[in-house]
């Protein structure tokens, strides 16, 4: 029987092989198994995350922690969790959105659903596409952040049943990993702070909104 042990003397036997006689091209695809596999990683801990959050949520009632926050910094916060998958797939990524955007709410909350729009705006993207978020007041009532892409988009037969937990359209179970709960998750995070989430329809790419009250409590914007 091989054990992990086994593993690793094979794996410093191969290290020990001389490289330069493999050929070129199975050495190019033996170097990029590594990024490969972080990859593979990183989406299997997003899923694993995304999962957990959503069992524990399931029959739990949730109280807002209110904190003023800046949409901008939240959005670089988010950003910041994304910079090996957008250098890998080379993607550009535009922000527009004003810094004094501030406002009363429970920035948790906010950031796992901005989390879930990039997270979808990234995976379905394709390599060298691109990336804008943008955002500002609307009627000084509402808060709107915009996150827009130039992948696939969402025909309109589909936008609503994209928010149902596990669901994946057609187009996206073909290649791109996942479990279908972003959108999900990313409509229950917003309703615990008064918001909501919109996929707005467009010729191309996809473009979804995030909407919440500018201040703490006011009427339901739904």
């Amino acid at each position: 029987m091989r054990t992990p042990l086994h593993a690793i003397h094979g794996y410093t036997d191969l290290m020990r092989m001389d490289l330069s006689a493999l050929d070129p091209a199975l050495l190019q695809q033996a170097r990029s198994y590594p990024g490969q596999i972080l990859r593979s990683c990183r989406s299997l801990l997003r899923i694993l995350d995304t999962m957990f959050t959503f069992v524990t949520w399931a029959d739990r009632e949730y109280r807002p922690e209110l904190e003023q926050a800046t949409a901008s910094d939240l959005v670089d916060q988010v950003l910041s969790e994304f910079n090996e998958d957008v250098t890998e797939k080379k993607l550009q990524i535009a922000t527009s959105l004003p810094h004094t955007l501030a406002f009363s709410t429970d920035p948790k909350m906010l950031v796992l659903a901005l989390r879930q729009l990039i997270d979808n705006a990234i995976k379905f993207t394709p390599e060298g596409g691109q990336i804008m978020i943008s955002g500002g007041l609307r009627g000084d009532t509402i808060v709107e952040i915009v996150v827009t892409d130039s992948g696939q988009g969402f025909a309109k037969e589909t936008a609503e049943q994209a928010f149902n937990p596990f669901e994946r359209l057609s187009y996206e179970a073909s290649s791109t990993p996942g479990v279908g709960m972003g959108l999900s998750l990313a409509r229950a995070a917003m309703q615990r702070i008064n918001g909501r989430v919109l996929i707005d329809q467009s010729e191309s790419g996809a473009k979804v909104r995030l909407e919440l009250p500018a201040s703490a409590w006011p009427p339901s914007i739904q």
